[in-house]
């Protein structure tokens, strides 16, 4: 009777594997598989401005990681290849994020303001590293973080729709292309 624990141990490990969405390897990858997501913003002005939003979600990591167990994070690469400067807004520009269930969440760009007990929780360094930039220069790159409530966002996302104080008649549809890029 010393294996009679066995039993039980393999159905609670199966349980929890379950309730993560663990599920059996998959020959193609599944859960492994990179979510990649593209947006394009043209300034329409004919001067050839355009810059590019990317972002990438593993999503077995999406539902793993957490910031203090309060926010999910995306990072949204923008590329400015243009040569005039992308002015962005800490409390001016917005991310709304629908996900993969159809449900909306609200992203949140200045977590400083938005939760400064998260914030001030985390160290000066990191806080200098995930703040949200003032501008994406000509010809440069810059990373902006997306934090959702961890609540609201138990599925992978599906489109980003980032909107911009300084140009709010163009707001960015970042979409998932991953099976345009797999091809």
């Amino acid at each position: 009777m010393r294996t009679a624990w066995l039993l039980p141990l393999a159905v609670v490990l199966t349980l929890v594997a379950v309730s993560l969405g663990v599920g059996p390897a998959r020959g193609n990858g599944g859960e492994g598989k990179v979510v990649v997501y593209r947006g394009t913003l043209a300034a329409g002005d004919g001067a050839g401005q355009e810059v590019q939003f990317d972002a990438e979600v593993q999503p077995l990591f999406f539902r793993l990681a957490t910031v203090r167990n309060a926010y999910r994070v995306v990072r949204i690469r923008i590329r400015n290849v243009g040569s005039r400067p992308l002015v962005l807004s800490a409390g001016g520009d917005a991310v709304e994020v629908q996900l993969r269930s159809g449900a909306t969440v609200t992203g949140v760009l200045d977590l400083g303001t938005r939760d400064a007990a998260v914030w001030d929780a985390l160290p000066a360094d990191l806080r200098g590293l995930i703040a949200y930039p003032q501008r994406v220069g000509g010809g440069e790159e810059e990373s902006v973080f997306v934090f959702l409530p961890v609540a609201d966002s138990a599925d992978v996302p599906q489109v980003f729709r980032y909107t911009l104080r300084s140009r709010p008649d163009r707001p960015v549809v970042i979409r998932d292309v991953s099976a345009a890029v797999a091809h």
